[in-house]
């Protein structure tokens, strides 16, 4: 592919043709980790040379789209690098990356294969990626055969996602499943407050997106869960985040009167807990 990566895609498709050929041509009923590559790189040259038909074609011999279970990335827990950011990543920008995906649902080994522009940048979307991660469920669903060598296209996005106030115990969560070697999954009483707490505002779903039911559900069940983890976590700051999305849910239905004593209770935890420069007491 460098000569694709330099801008010669018409050079480029000459020796992919004569890859093609060598691996064993478009045929059979069994391929291998090679021919997939080789078919994959041709039918990304095909694209840049407008020819439909062979992009069509080389795709298909890789055995794209004759997954058993097309469902897998929506097990995916992704955020893809914003334009203008580390790398100096461009909204026209774009890279076809490569990467394997673990027995534990953690993306591993991911490299460009094509970038639109030379340089740097197909470096970049590919560091970008890192923290990529499915659930043990998306994984149980995929072939370790395909699972071993997947390519997306990626594109940055023009302006980054608001700041949640649970992405720190999210990066938490994910450090500790990591540094246990362990699936995406449940978790055990050893777990440290932040991820007990990601796990309790996540309804114990691991990282499928935070509580997705109606305000007024959101609001029962964080009322009967906060002071259930008060008892264990008291003075925490994964037990002021907690609170704090208690406080947002009475005040998403109007409750104002009683989000008034939540967020006075946050106000009162010592700076040991909670900074004074801390989101949660900026959104207080």
């Amino acid at each position: 592919m460098a000569e694709a990566n330099l801008g010669h895609p018409q050079e480029a498709m000459k020796y992919l043709r004569d890859a093609v050929l060598h691996s064993g041509g478009l045929n059979g009923d069994k391929i291998s980790q090679l021919q997939v590559a080789i078919r994959g790189d041709a039918a990304i040259v095909s694209q840049l040379l407008h020819d439909n038909e062979g992009t069509h074609k080389y795709l298909a011999w890789t055995g794209a789209g004759h997954l058993e279970h097309a469902d897998w990335i929506g097990g995916a827990d992704v955020e893809p690098p914003t334009c203008n950011g580390a790398g100096d990543i461009q909204p026209e920008d774009t890279a076809a990356i490569q990467f394997a995906i673990d027995d534990h649902g953690y993306m591993t080994s991911a490299v460009p294969i094509y970038a639109s522009r030379p340089g740097e940048m197909g470096i970049h979307f590919a560091r970008s990626l890192k923290d990529w991660h499915w659930t043990s469920d998306a994984v149980a669903k995929m072939s370790p055969f395909w699972r071993s060598s997947i390519r997306l296209q990626v594109r940055c996005i023009t302006r980054p996602p608001g700041l949640q106030l649970s992405e720190s115990f999210h990066r938490a969560t994910v450090n500790w499943f990591r540094g246990k070697n362990l699936p995406v999954g449940t978790i055990d009483t050893d777990a440290p407050a932040d991820v007990q707490a990601y796990f309790v505002y996540t309804h114990n779903q691991g990282f499928k997106s935070a509580i997705r039911n109606d305000r007024r559900n959101k609001l029962k069940y964080l009322k009967d869960a906060v002071p259930t983890f008060d008892t264990q976590w008291p003075h925490t700051r994964a037990d002021a985040w907690l609170r704090t999305e208690l406080a947002i849910a009475m005040e998403d239905v109007g409750d104002l009167k009683g989000a008034k004593p939540q967020l006075e209770t946050i106000l009162a935890e010592p700076e040991s807990v909670l900074a004074s420069d801390d989101a949660m007491l900026l959104s207080s």
